[in-house]
């Protein structure tokens, strides 16, 4: 709240009175939360009264309400147009440069960035209405929708089915894909870009989706919120998802048109004379795929040089791409779970395995994307990668996973190898061999955890008694074959004590007496019973 000079005034002389919030409230009915603002900037300021009395009514005010700087930094929109105006620069590009020179906290999404270049030239009357290749750069980006007639097509039953043709097309090239679904589910579309990057051998720099619900959370007409899936598909091919605008199609006209040539030179075809007869899904897509093909060598009709999409592609924009990974992006199922107290989330689909989180997720959602082989976990807001693990299905073994990064330092403590054990003895005050031997002694026992706390344990005798105590009771301890923390402790206090009293104490004797069984010989003189 921004306050006139006179109200400013009337509350600084209070406070210099010493008056309480509360007495400032009532006689000037500023709010107290105003009044802590006041406070806190005054002690920042570090002057005394006199000096603030001595200000003049601007300086006062820009001193306890400064003006607020912009959250995102303004790029220099006239230098961008003027570096559109050159070859093959794109948006995409500009973008990179403003990128590299703004903090992450104060630049624009690609998205904003792209919208607020329109209005900038909107609002100085050189907006172009012209569309087409214009404004594409090769690589740039790629379109993706699904055609709005079904394909119908005989199975091997006889039946007549029906099915869905998603479109994915490059908008300098306007080579395209298609292929056949039998839905639109989130699933399709990602079966259908991973296999449109297949077809066209690299990655472009953007991915232009439509609003549908498997692609776009909540649409907006500014910038839509994409759906965690498409996030890490993007992610994981290193594209910028880019969502239009609700009820614009003519911001991805190029796949708009490649519907159209979907539905003459496929569906039309195919359909023309008689239904295409196929075995299942995966023989329908091989006839379409030839079809497809067929579509991407037919020549431009105004080229002169008789180029068709598949040449252009091939002389043009092939090389722009982004190579393709290793493998093939593996969809997965994508769940929001509640981490529980001992920060891990568990699968009861998978046997009730528990895989774990970083400790700060206690108690709060995380989003899970469960994969064949793999689990992965991101923070539900920023889409974060929290951690990767191995999916384990097993009934028999430990059903807790944790990776190392999450372990906090108290979790650490029982999960230190063998070595790391002798070497914190040793730095303690222990000795080398009686430390080698107790840890040996403790792992070959028992399992690597119950083993990591009993180590743990005994580490913290330290705190009580002297190093030569322990190592003296360690070393019985050891001999005996009765490796315990309440052992060990016992052994502690027992030498303790005999120092404390100057006496001399027979362990041997009590270990004998208390831990060895009697001997029994089968033949004794003159034992007649």
């Amino acid at each position: 709240m921004k306050m006139t000079i006179i109200e400013l005034r009337g509350v600084l002389q209070a406070l210099s009175q010493n008056k309480s919030y509360r007495e400032i409230h009532k006689q000037h009915g500023t709010p107290k939360t105003t009044i802590g603002r006041i406070v806190s900037r005054f002690v920042d300021l570090n002057l005394t009264f006199k000096e603030i009395e001595a200000l003049s009514d601007e300086q006062c005010i820009s001193l306890f309400f400064p003006s607020e700087t912009k959250r995102f930094f303004e790029p220099d929109w006239f230098d961008i147009h003027k570096m559109m105006g050159q070859a093959k620069f794109t948006l995409s590009l500009a973008y990179s440069e403003y990128e590299k020179n703004v903090c992450e906290h104060r630049r624009y999404s690609y998205a904003s960035f792209c919208r607020r270049y329109r209005d900038w030239q909107n609002e100085n009357g050189i907006a172009s209405n012209n569309s087409g290749n214009i404004e594409y750069a090769p690589g740039e980006r790629m379109e993706v929708d699904f055609v709005g007639d079904d394909l119908q097509w005989v199975d091997s039953d006889g039946e007549i089915r029906k099915s869905r043709l998603f479109v994915a097309t490059l908008p300098y090239s306007k080579l395209f894909f298609t292929e056949a679904f039998e839905d639109e589910t989130q699933q399709s579309w990602i079966k259908g870009i991973v296999d449109a990057l297949e077809y066209f051998g690299g990655v472009p720099q953007v991915l232009v989706v439509d609003n549908a619900k498997a692609l776009v959370r909540h649409a907006d007409w500014h910038e839509g919120d994409i759906q965690p899936a498409i996030h890490s598909l993007c992610r994981y091919y290193n594209m910028q998802p880019w969502a239009c605008k609700p009820a614009t199609p003519k911001q991805k006209n190029r796949v708009e048109a490649a519907a159209c040539d979907v539905e003459r030179w496929i569906i039309a075809k195919m359909t023309s004379k008689q239904l295409p007869l196929a075995y299942d899904l995966d023989d329908l897509n091989e006839k379409v795929r030839i079809k497809l093909d067929e579509a991407n060598e037919i020549p431009f009709r105004l080229s002169r040089f008789k180029k068709s999409r598949r040449s252009q592609f091939e002389e043009e924009e092939k090389s722009e791409l982004s190579p393709l990974p290793q493998q093939p992006y593996e969809h997965g199922q994508w769940k929001l779970l509640v981490a529980d107290k001992a920060h891990c989330i568990r699968l009861s689909s998978d046997f009730g395995h528990r895989y774990s989180v970083p400790s700060q997720y206690t108690g709060k959602k995380v989003c899970v994307r469960i994969c064949q082989e793999k689990i992965e976990i991101y923070n539900p807001s920023s889409l974060e990668l929290l951690g990767t693990h191995k999916r384990v299905r097993t009934t028999r073994g430990s059903k807790t996973h944790i990776l190392e990064e999450h372990l906090t330092s108290a979790e650490k403590n029982y999960r230190r190898t063998a070595q790391e054990w002798v070497e914190i003895f040793v730095c303690k005050g222990m000795d080398r061999n009686v430390a080698q031997e107790f840890v040996n002694a403790a792992y070959g026992s028992v399992g690597n955890f119950p083993a990591g706390r009993t180590c743990n344990a005994v580490q913290s005798l330290f705190k009580t008694f002297k190093p030569y105590i322990i190592t003296n009771a360690v070393s019985v301890a050891v001999e005996s074959k009765r490796i315990s923390y309440q052992r060990i402790r016992a052994l502690c206090e027992r030498y303790e004590f005999a120092n404390e009293t100057n006496s001399c104490l027979n362990l041997w004797e009590r270990r004998l007496i208390e831990d060895e069984e009697p001997l029994v010989h089968e033949n004794i003189r003159n034992d007649y019973k």
